[in-house]
C-alpha cells in the first residue's frame, strides 16, 4: 500500500501554455491560478503528440507512442501488458476511475485499471447537467485513497460557454471564454477536497491553432475544397506539406490541432501542487515532458514500479527543488491525422533547438528552429545550421527506436470497434 494521498489528474482538452500563462492571456481564471500559487508550474511541458489519443496515452503510460503504440485518433488500442498509471495505482490499494470523451472510448484500452470508466457525450458539459451531478457525487463516491482521471472537453471546438461567462471581460474569444467556463467549474471541484490529501496534477493534451471570425471562415473553405478535390486531394495534400509554400499558406484549410508538431501544439502548461517539493508557486521554466508526469507521480506518492517495461520519463522532483535542470529532449509526433493524411510527423525539442520532420518521406525539407531566437518558429535556419539538424534527426530516430525495443505486440480493433470509433469520430467532426 502507498501513502494515502488521493491524486485528481486534471486534463483540459486543447489547453496550450500561452491560453493559460501567456502575456496576453484574457481568460478569467482564478481557481487555476490559485492551484499555481500553491503547487510548482511547468510552463514548458512538451506533450508526446498533437492528438488527444495519443498524447493521452503517453500521460498515462509514461511512454513515447513508438512505445505504447497509439499512434492517431482511432484504430489503435494499449497493447496488452503495457503498465498505465491506473493500473499501478489499484494494484497498490487505490480506488480507480476515468470520467473521459471525446475520442477515449474504451476500445483504445487506455479504460485498463480503472475500476470505473465513463465515457460522456461531448455535450455533457461542466456547466450542464452532468457537471453538476458529477460535483454532487465527487469525489464521496470514491474509497479512499482513489486516483480520479477528468477530461474536460468544453476548450475543444465549438468551445462550450455558460450563459454566464458569455461576455468580453471573460474573454476576448469564444476560447478564452471557454477557459473561463472550466476554470469555475475546476474551483467548485477543488473546494470540495483537502488539499493535504490529495495531490492534484493539471496540464492538457495538446495545444490549439487559434482562428476567429473571417479567417476561420475562410480556412474551413479551403479545407472543404482539399477534401472534395477528387484526384487532385492528394496533390493538393502534398504541396501543403512539401514546406515549399510560405508557412501561413500551409498552415490554411489545416485542423486547429495535430495538423504539425509546432509549439503552439506542443507546448503545454503543467501543474502539479500537493507533493513533497511541489509547493510555493514556484515556476520552473526548464523545459519537461508530459512522459515525465507518470513517474513524477509514482514519486512523490511512493507507489513502487512493477516490473516491465519502463518509462521513458523522469520524475520532476529534483528539477522541481533546483537539484537539476532536466535537459532531455522531448519527442512529438503527429501521425495520420484525420483531415490530412500527412503521414508521421516527428519532432524534437531541446531548449534551445526544434527540428521537425517527415519520418516516411525524404522529399519534405526539414524545419529547424532556434527558439532562444525565434520561439513562434517562423525561421527556418535548417540551411544554415546542418549539424544541429543532423545531430537532433539521430536523437529523434534513436528515442523512437528506443520506443520500438519497448514496444508490445499491437493488438488491433475489431470491426465492431473500429466502427464505433468511426461514429465517435464523425460525431466530433473530425470525418
Amino acid at each position: 500500500m502507498v501513502a494515502n494521498r488521493n491524486l485528481l489528474l486534471l486534463l483540459v482538452d486543447c489547453l496550450g501554455s500561452d491560453a493559460l500563462l501567456g502575456a496576453g492571456k484574457s481568460a478569467v481564471t482564478p481557481a487555476i491560478d490559485g492551484l499555481r500559487e500553491r503547487g510548482v508550474c511547468f510552463p514548458n511541458a512538451i506533450a508526446a503528440a498533437t492528438y488527444t489519443t495519443p498524447s493521452v496515452a503517453s500521460l498515462l503510460t509514461g511512454l513515447y507512442p513508438s512505445a505504447h503504440g497509439i499512434r492517431s485518433l482511432a484504430g489503435y488500442r494499449l497493447p496488452r501488458g503495457c503498465h498505465t498509471l491506473a493500473a499501478i495505482l489499484q494494484q497498490q490499494g487505490y480506488d480507480t476511475a476515468a470520467f473521459v470523451t471525446g475520442p477515449l472510448g474504451p476500445e483504445t484500452g487506455l479504460d485498463r485499471g480503472f475500476g470505473l470508466y465513463e465515457h460522456r457525450d461531448a455535450a455533457d458539459v461542466c456547466f450542464g447537467p452532468w457537471g453538476g451531478a458529477f460535483l454532487r457525487s465527487f469525489p464521496e463516491r470514491l474509497r479512499a485513497p482513489w486516483f480520479a482521471f477528468l477530461h474536460l472537453w468544453e476548450l475543444h471546438h465549438p468551445r462550450y460557454v455558460a450563459p454566464e461567462f458569455e461576455g468580453e471581460s471573460w474573454g476576448r474569444t469564444r476560447y478564452d471564454r471557454a477557459l473561463s467556463t472550466v476554470d469555475a467549474f475546476v474551483g467548485r471541484l477543488l473546494g470540495k477536497l483537502d488539499p493535504t490529501e490529495t495531490l492534484v496534477v493539471l496540464t492538457g493534451d495538446h495545444g490549439e491553432k487559434l482562428a476567429q471570425g473571417t479567417a476561420r471562415g475562410l480556412r474551413s473553405t479551403v479545407r472543404w475544397t482539399i477534401n472534395h478535390a477528387g484526384p487532385l486531394k492528394g496533390l493538393l495534400e502534398r504541396l501543403i506539406r512539401s514546406g515549399r509554400l510560405p508557412r501561413g499558406v500551409r498552415d490554411f484549410g489545416v485542423s486547429m490541432h495535430g495538423y504539425h508538431v509546432y509549439d503552439v501544439l506542443a507546448r503545454l502548461p503543467l501543474i502539479i501542487a500537493g507533493g513533497d517539493g511541489f509547493a510555493g508557486g514556484d515556476v520552473i521554466e526548464g523545459q519537461v515532458r508530459t512522459v515525465d508526469v507518470v513517474p513524477t507521480v509514482l514519486d512523490l506518492l511512493g507507489a513502487q514500479v512493477p516490473h516491465g517495461p519502463a518509462g521513458q520519463g523522469v520524475s520532476l522532483r529534483e528539477v522541481a527543488s533546483g537539484a537539476r535542470a532536466d535537459l532531455s529532449p522531448a519527442l512529438i509526433e503527429s501521425h495520420e491525422a484525420t483531415k490530412m493524411n500527412t503521414g508521421l510527423l516527428v519532432g524534437i525539442r531541446t531548449p534551445e533547438w526544434k527540428l521537425c520532420f517527415a519520418a516516411d518521406d525524404g522529399d519534405v525539407p526539414w524545419e529547424l528552429y532556434n527558439l532562444r531566437s525565434d520561439p513562434a518558429e517562423r525561421r527556418n535556419v535548417a540551411g544554415r545550421f546542418p549539424d544541429v539538424a543532423r545531430r537532433l534527426h539521430r536523437q529523434a530516430l534513436d528515442l523512437m527506436a528506443e520506443g520500438q525495443r519497448l514496444a508490445l505486440a499491437p493488438e488491433a480493433l475489431s470491426a465492431d470497434e473500429q466502427a464505433i470509433a468511426e461514429r465517435r469520430l464523425a460525431d466530433l467532426g473530425y470525418l
